[in-house]
């Protein structure tokens, strides 16, 4: 486990009101064999989070802390270390529905317009292929979030009663029932 996040972990158990001794007794795990929940100890956790002789903090114990304490602190010290961004959603937002398949998919090219702009601007020189990859990948970046918008529209005009006019944006020409 990385220092980073480690050092998040020990500030997040620190950071709990009332510390190892508060949040250690919520962190029950059930004993495989016999079933049994089984509280971990102030003492246990302190050590783990210290990485005091032995005791190792589990990934499922961290994560059962960061839930516990709603404390994002090594959620992000682990994507720092992963150089990964992480982007919070609002609340009863469903990631696994269309707009956040789609979202998903606009946050992956951008991703890759960011690694592609670093990477050029990494010796300080800018090939045209490097340019002409920007570009391109810019282009898709765009015509993501176009095709978002364009079905962000469509709800819109889906929505509303007949003979009410839609919003018109330049970008996303409204459907007026006609042919094309």
């Amino acid at each position: 486990m990385s220092m980073y996040l480690l050092d998040a972990a020990f500030n997040l158990v620190n950071d709990y009101p009332g510390g190892a001794a508060s949040l250690s007794p919520r962190m029950t795990v059930r004993d495989k064999l016999t079933g049994q929940e089984i509280k971990k100890s102030a003492s246990t956790l302190a050590h783990e989070v210290r990485a005091q002789g032995t005791a190792k903090l589990g990934w499922l114990d961290l994560v059962k802390m960061v839930d516990l304490a709603n404390d994002d602190g090594p959620l992000l010290a682990w994507a720092r270390h992963r150089r990964l961004g992480v982007y919070p959603l609002p609340e009863g937002f469903d990631p696994d529905s269309g707009t956040g398949q789609n979202l998903a998919q606009l946050l992956t090219s951008l991703s890759a317009l960011v690694a592609s702009i670093t990477m050029a601007e990494s010796d300080g020189i800018i090939t045209a292929n490097e340019l002409t990859d920007a570009h391109r990948k810019f282009g898709e970046l765009s015509a993501i979030g176009l095709e978002m918008l364009k079905g962000m529209q469509r709800k819109h005009e889906a929505g509303l009663p007949a003979g009410v006019a839609a919003i018109a944006f330049p970008s996303m020409p409204v459907d007026q029932g006609g042919a094309a």
